[in-house]
């Protein structure tokens, strides 16, 4: 029944023609550019307003209104406008969703005006999409309806006491109008879109009912304005929509609502009241009603204010933090201002005090309240419990300091004094700087419980079984962590985490590897591996605007010459002799993380560089080689075996690169098909060898077989390039070229690397789903690479004498199919039975827009002109499909063959 009264109701009691002359007035409207806020801006431009001031986010719609309102018709019953238009309609740009946006537009008011009669609170969002959070990280709909309005309230509010002391102010002028909703609102019992829009608005009544207390001068009131036909209910599900269309008032009405708000009598009867369609007084639901009349409404006020309050203040800005209390100053402000004694006239018949001086003088008398006196909190005494704890913390850092230089002086013997010293100097410090008393982290500030960040870590350990560039002991706890490793343990949070935590951890991380790399200029190894761990999931939270995977890995790179991580000699002579003899807690165990750690960093920033096509400056060389052999034999760890493989596996991929040069493919032009095929046998060769030595425990990983498969795609990727500028000389589809563009061997080496492209994408689909989960960003890049050389062909980038052929024996479609159904069964629900848009529904809806793209080019077959493809990188991209999504999808278009530049594919939230 709540819900239809909003549909039902009854005959406006205030029309436009009962508004009275508005000469000399200013008005804001929040959300004034359409809608209801729109023709409420009507009226008053009618009704003569001196000044109105329409905020929201858009300026071209924002300068749209401004010309309707100008142009509009007077309302029924109504005169056009009669005064002067002096500038009278003005727009200021506001996004409820950002503070700092709001500090601006309030700002921007002030300094325009020195009166603000009336504000209607009248923009809002219903049911906005799951997820959605504002730019300070809180939940859109609340901040937006409710956090924003009160933080521009709380800078206007001075303004209107001043407007409220000018002698020619009528009592009862002054208002604020929040934008309640139907009488149905109620605070919620589950979490959802409705009941987040019905707290928000419960909230409203709520600031409505609190600032009448506060400040009893000012007419405050909440207003439900109907169910109005405007576009608030956007968001909602279809079938809510229909019946709201069908169902719902004229834009006209819900005007009349706010105006009856901001201008009838009977609202200064009652302040604090709630105004129900189409203008007159009513009640919300009776536990809203009984919450604001029995208990004390400051318990949404207080902690807003000390929340927009506590963010406004950083940067200086003039928001007093402290609440007024209900009795007026002393003194009034310009005796304040001028610290001279303050003597109010005792018989003044003003409705306000006036002091001898300002009577005399002439000038305008104003009593502010009162700020009331911050509340003294009582010193706690600390706990035996606390204090225990506070003592085993620094016991536990003096011992492993001890432990540490201890340590240093064991490996320390007289023939190799230098080299251990050196190693010691440049890493035992960063077991220790990190003090008990560490940053304060996510956990500590209330991102997440305890118990769910041991979850994280242990999803982490779970998701980590196959590749993971850090090895966490089993013993490495999370209060460890918290105090040795905080970026490490930021960096697997954000990788493990799920929905806005995971979002928010991401933005957290990058902000922690800022402060503590650019700003501090620290370097150690809990940065660069965390740095490592955050690229090798960066495909889960991958952001297009803030795509830095090159520049980081390059960072990563950088960091570890500078911590000198490389191994002397000597010091490896040291390490197999010690072979097994390491305590986990000691100085060895720590070199041997660090020579983990500079394996993994090679394997992570090749893979990149390779990947992108773009150079590097750490190649496989004979350090790490060595590494690799010293690794698993001195470690004893299963983890570190696989990591040795997974390096020299890619070490044999930067070989094949070295050599065929596919950024720069000159050399085709001197080198004939036989020695091609050469070298190619040579690769292979090399691969199967590589893969014969390697432990059971490797050959059953299957990101291993899958870089196995990536190889020898890579190796036969020759087949599909052309010496530069052949194109010119091929005017004709079925000219000859050269010895090699229209040569057997290489249509054989074509057709090898697309049944390799399409091995790579069938072992991809028949992963079980936890092995897919587990996978890294260097294996989803791998995968994309497999789709550009089915690409390629069913382009007709590869053209031979049989046009067609390679076309036919691509099927892209078949693949494309299998892999958009193989995304879709790794998809899963939020708590609220929405799809959870991970990283599994983005490829869904990217395989999907494939498709579509493939059926609208199905009907031309004609393939490019030539016997053989271009030398440019734009033949081995997806630039072609490219040009057919539409602008607004595609964030970035390079020509190079940039295989990690996967804004294109995470962009789209729909197709």
């Amino acid at each position: 029944m709540a819900f239809l009264r909003s549909y039902f109701t009854t005959k406006p009691t205030l029309l436009e023609k009962d508004v009275t002359d508005l000469k000399g007035k200013v008005f804001i409207i929040t959300g004034g550019t359409g809608g209801i806020g729109l023709e409420l801006a009507k009226i008053l431009y009618h009704a003569n307003a001196t000044r109105i001031y329409i905020l929201s986010r858009s300026a071209q719609s924002g300068d749209t209104a401004i010309g309707l309102i100008k142009t509009s018709e007077s309302p029924p019953g109504m005169k056009q406008r009669s005064a002067k238009d002096e500038d009278t309609v003005r727009f200021i740009a506001l996004d409820l969703g950002d503070f700092s946006s709001i500090k601006a537009a309030a700002e921007s008011f002030l300094k325009l005006e020195t009166r603000l009669d009336v504000i209607w609170h009248n923009a809002a969002v219903m049911l906005a999409p799951e997820g959605s959070v504002s730019k300070q990280g809180h939940e859109l709909t609340f901040a937006t309806n409710v956090f924003g309005p009160f933080l521009l309230q709380h800078f206007l509010t001075p303004i209107m006491l001043q407007t409220l002391r000018n002698p020619a102010t009528v009592k009862g002028s002054v208002r604020v109008c929040w934008a309640a909703s139907g009488d149905g609102v109620v605070p919620p019992g589950e979490d959802g879109r409705t009941a987040r829009y019905m707290q928000s608005k419960a909230g409203n009544a709520i600031l409505a009912a609190e600032m009448a207390k506060l400040h009893p001068d000012i007419i405050s009131c909440a207003f439900n304005p109907g169910a109005i036909k405007t576009d608030i209910a956007r968001h909602a599900p279809w079938f809510l929509q229909v019946v709201h269309n069908l169902m719902s008032h004229p834009v006209r009405f819900g005007a009349l609502t706010e105006l009856y708000a901001g201008f009838s009598d009977e609202v200064i009867k009652k302040n604090g009241c709630f105004v129900v369609p189409f203008g007159q007084i009513g009640t919300t639901v009776p536990k809203v009603e009984a919450g604001i009349a029995e208990r004390n409404t400051g318990f949404l006020y207080v902690p807003m204010e000390k929340a927009d309050g506590s963010w406004i203040t950083r940067g200086g800005a003039e928001v007093e933090p402290r609440r007024r209390t209900g009795h007026l100053r002393r003194s009034c402000e310009t005796c304040r201002r001028s610290k001279v004694r303050c003597i109010p006239k005792a018989d003044s018949s003003n409705a306000f005090p006036l002091c001898e001086r300002c009577s005399v003088n002439g000038t305008t008398c104003i009593f502010e309240r009162a700020i009331a006196r911050p509340r003294q909190t009582k010193s706690m005494p600390k706990s035996k419990r606390k204090v225990v704890e506070e003592k085993i913390d620094g016991l536990v850092t003096l011992i492993s300091s001890i432990s540490a230089k201890s340590a240093a002086r064991e490996v320390q013997s007289p023939k190799n004094v230098d080299s251990a010293t050196s190693l010691v100097e440049g890493s035992s410090p960063e077991c220790t700087k990190l003090s008990p008393t560490a940053r304060q982290d996510v956990v500590a500030r209330g991102f997440l419980t305890t118990d769910e960040a041991k979850q994280l870590l242990a999803d982490f350990a779970a998701a980590s079984e196959e590749f993971s560039p850090v090895l966490l002991p089993p013993e490495a706890s999370l209060d460890h962590l918290r105090l040795e490793r905080p970026c490490l343990l930021l960096a697997i949070l954000a990788a493990c985490a799920r929905d806005h935590l995971q979002a928010r951890l991401e933005i957290e991380f990058r902000k922690m590897l800022a402060d503590r790399v650019i700003v501090n200029a620290e370097k150690n190894l809990d940065l660069l591996q965390g740095l490592l761990v955050y690229l090798t999931w960066n495909h889960l939270y991958f952001n297009p605007a803030k795509e830095q995977i090159y520049q980081l890995s390059q960072m990563a790179t950088t960091m570890a010459a500078e911590l000198k991580l490389p191994l002397d000699d000597s010091v490896k002579d040291i390490l197999i002799q010690q072979r097994g003899t390491f305590d986990k807690h000691g100085q060895y165990y720590f070199i041997i993380e660090k020579m983990r750690t500079f394996v993994a960093c090679y394997y992570v920033d090749s893979c990149i560089s390779l990947a992108m096509r773009k150079p590097s400056h750490f190649k496989y060389c004979r350090t790490v080689a060595d590494c690799c052999i010293l690794l698993p034999y001195v470690s004893l760890t299963a983890s570190d075996e696989i990591l040795s493989c997974f390096v020299q596996l890619q070490g044999l991929a930067e070989e094949v690169d070295q050599l065929f040069q596919y950024n720069n493919i000159r050399w085709l032009e001197v080198v004939d098909y036989l020695q091609i095929q050469v070298m190619m046998n040579k690769f292979k060769g090399k691969l199967d060898e590589l893969v014969q030595s390697f432990p059971p425990e490797a050959k059953a990983n299957s990101l291993i077989q899958r870089k196995c498969l990536y190889i020898r795609i890579y190796i036969q990727e020759v087949g599909l390039h052309s010496p530069p500028h052949h194109e010119a000389n091929m005017d004709l589809s079925n000219a000859m070229c050269c010895s090699w563009c229209s040569s057997l061997p290489r249509l054989n080496i074509a057709i090898s690397c697309i049944r390799a492209a399409q091995s790579y994408i069938n072992e991809y689909v028949f992963l079980p789903p936890q092995s897919l989960r587990s996978t890294v960003l260097f294996q989803e890049s791998e995968l994309l690479y497999a789709i550009l050389v089915l690409a390629a062909a069913t382009l007709g980038g590869v053209t031979v004498s049989e046009p067609g052929q390679l076309r036919e024996l691509a099927d892209i479609s078949s693949y494309l199919i299998a892999l958009r159904d193989k995304m879709m069964t790794m998809g899963t629900m939020t708590d609220h039975g929405q799809d959870r848009r991970d990283y599994f529904w983005k490829m869904t809806q990217f395989f999907k827009h494939c498709l579509n793209w493939k059926s609208q080019d199905a009907g031309n077959q004609a393939p490019c002109l030539g016997t053989c493809s271009s030398s440019s990188d734009d033949s081995m991209s997806f630039l072609r499909i490219l040009e057919n999504i539409p602008t607004e999808e595609v964030i970035q278009k390079d020509s190079m063959f940039n295989l990690l530049d996967m804004s294109w594919i995470m962009s789209a939230s729909e197709f």
